[in-house]
């Protein structure tokens, strides 16, 4: 595993818990 890969992996996992996190605070709550 590459430097550049961690980096990008850490970003991936910030970006889904962001997701998740907008998603918990929708009203609707959609998920699938």
């Amino acid at each position: 595993l590459q430097q550049g890969d961690l980096v990008h992996v850490m970003v991936a996992e910030k970006d889904t818990a962001r997701v998740e996190a907008i998603l918990a605070q929708s009203p609707e709550g959609e998920r699938s």
